[in-house]
């Protein structure tokens, strides 16, 4: 109970510190409206009685992964996505990590990360996510914030820096395009695998953008090679939902 208490406290200051005035709205869906409230109520009175005073080396890890997986959630749910979109993505970033034959300990990591890659969003307003056609360039800005956001919030609840960076870099290209101007190898690897499923998710199953087919999709990822898109990752996931046909000798068949 009191390491509940304490994560949630934790991300209750995470927003705070970062300035999102708009976690609950007056225009957003009453089911938000009242989840928001609720959550900003209990954290005050957690915050009240109980402060920051649990030991640090007494906190077991399943509250806090218990509480970022249900903040995860809420973001999930309050997307312009496809119910499901975290599962879906950590699927696809467990067939690339089979690809790449990534080691135990960081495909474990990756597929943690990929379960709570848009926890930040919980701190984008509603209306933002769901908007549908393109946004304009204050709207980009703030949306792009959503990584930074969320790898604080998981610094606050989670030991797994390789998961923090995950999470942050995740929309990192190898040309050094994305968000922090990181390029080629500087990425993490599980950061380049989870950009990759992510991108492919949202193009076959986004609410608020035409969605394409998955063949096209898997078309755009190839010709985004080595300039949006790790290689070796697009690589892996054609490999995986295309697999290549092998031919049988005939003599198998005796002709």
């Amino acid at each position: 109970l009191l390491a509940r208490a304490d994560a949630l406290i934790r991300v209750r200051r995470v927003i705070r510190r970062h300035g999102v005035a708009s976690l609950v709205r007056d225009d957003e869906p009453d089911d938000d409206m009242e989840r928001g409230t609720a959550f900003k109520r209990i954290g005050r009175q957690l915050t009240a009685i109980l402060g920051a005073r649990v030991p640090r080396y007494s906190k077991p890890l399943g509250p806090y992964a218990e509480v970022a997986a249900r903040v995860a959630d809420w973001a999930d749910r309050r997307d312009g996505m496809e119910q499901g979109h975290a599962a879906r993505v950590t699927m696809f970033c467990n067939m690339i990590a089979e690809g790449l034959r990534l080691p135990r300990d960081q495909a474990n990591s990756l597929l943690r990360a990929a379960m709570l890659h848009d926890i930040g969003k919980v701190a984008i307003p509603a209306e933002l996510l769901q908007k549908e056609g393109p946004l304009e360039e204050d709207q980009r800005r703030l949306m792009r914030t959503h990584t930074e956001k969320g790898a604080a919030l998981m610094r606050a609840l989670d030991r797994d820096e390789d998961l923090v960076r995950t999470i942050l870099y995740h929309h990192e290209r190898p040309d050094g395009t994305g968000y922090y101007g990181k390029s080629g190898r500087s990425v993490p690897v599980t950061a380049r695998v989870l950009a990759v499923a992510e991108t492919y998710d949202a193009m076959t199953r986004s609410q608020v953008r035409t969605q394409i087919s998955p063949q096209d999709a898997l078309e755009y990822l190839k010709q985004g090679r080595g300039h949006m898109f790790d290689s070796d990752c697009v690589d892996a996931l054609d490999e995986a939902l295309e697999p290549r046909r092998t031919s049988i000798p005939l003599s198998t068949y005796g002709i």
